[in-house]
């Protein structure tokens, strides 16, 4: 028995000392600075999250779990720093028969995507969501790709509320008002609210209109014509946050409380379970260098619900 407690011991101590290992790797990659007071507490939630993490990567999951620049973070300061704080409760929808048609395709091998962008802390995804759309629905319809500023969204749309938040429908209408968007180059990102600052740069891609999918059938089936495609999902869930690679099935989230934007660049229904290729605006640390792949035909996370595509898009 006295063998026993002391192995036990000795496995607590390694795990501890290797957790200790991992923490100050953690604090190195993603340059993490604490007070002496805060140390201590932010160690004792990283080793929570890693605890979640091993356990749901050794249960039987389409998904594995990782460490990333979130692992530091309860669940509620995640959400409170990187999810928007306005979520709207959107009327459940008739579940649909989705039409599962075999095939791969990836806006991004097309030259339509730009590379993984971070929003830092400003609650800005809906504006990069908006940007992605636009960017791609240029190049779908024969323009060439620019790289759009987000920054000029936060800071000129009144219909949205900067970094506290908005949806990108409402900056797809303020773009097609405006007559465009300026380029990330002239107007950059600084991923705070400052004044408008249009006046300093001129538009270079606009579109006409927007529309909303009715289904994830339409939205697979208009994909490869109308290109990317913004979207709302409930990001909330420790799977989401720690993300890591593999299908994300979204068992941990709603399909109809959304708090962050995010955008379809292709998908793969060749794979089991087939799968939405997602583009997200956390930076390369995140999931697969910045993207996740997102269940196909079960609305996961409520990706369907809110789904918006761009008509007449154009360089000017």
């Amino acid at each position: 028995m006295k063998f026993i407690v002391i192995f036990a011991i000795l496995v607590l101590v390694a795990s501890c000392t290797n957790d200790r290992m991992l923490f100050n790797h953690f604090k190195n990659k993603f340059n993490k600075r604490y007070t002496a007071n805060e140390e201590a507490m932010r160690f004792k939630i990283f080793q929570g999250n890693l605890k979640r993490i091993r356990e749901h990567n050794a249960g039987d999951h389409s998904y594995t779990m990782g460490v990333n620049q979130f692992t530091d973070l309860t669940n509620k300061e995640y959400q409170q720093k990187y999810l928007s704080p306005i979520q709207y409760e959107v009327a459940p929808r008739a579940q649909e028969k989705v039409q599962i048609v075999g095939g791969q395709f990836n806006w991004v091998d097309h030259g339509a995507v730009t590379p993984i962008k971070d929003q830092g802390q400003c609650g800005s995804c809906w504006t990069f969501s908006t940007t992605g759309m636009i960017e791609g629905c240029t190049v779908a319809d024969g323009g060439s790709l620019i790289s759009l500023s987000e920054q000029e969204i936060v800071d000129c749309d009144n219909g949205g509320y900067g970094c506290s938040g908005g949806w990108p429908y409402q900056a797809m209408e303020w773009v097609t008002q405006n007559g465009g968007l300026c380029s990330e180059q002239d107007y950059p990102y600084v991923a705070y609210d400052q004044s408008c600052q249009s006046s300093s740069c001129n538009s270079v891609t606009t579109l006409n209109s927007h529309a909303q999918y009715s289904s994830e059938t339409q939205m697979m089936n208009e994909i490869q014509s109308k290109g990317p495609i913004s979207i709302a999902v409930d990001a909330s869930g420790d799977g989401f946050m720690n993300y890591n690679g593999g299908v994300y099935s979204g068992d941990d989230c709603s399909q109809t409380q959304l708090d962050h934007a995010i955008l379809i660049v292709g998908y793969n229904t060749d794979a089991n379970p087939p799968y939405w290729i997602v583009k997200n605006s956390w930076g390369t640390s995140w999931g697969l260098s910045g993207y996740i792949w997102m269940e196909y035909g079960q609305n996961t996370c409520g990706l369907a619900t809110q789904a918006w595509y761009g008509s007449g898009c154009h360089n000017l």
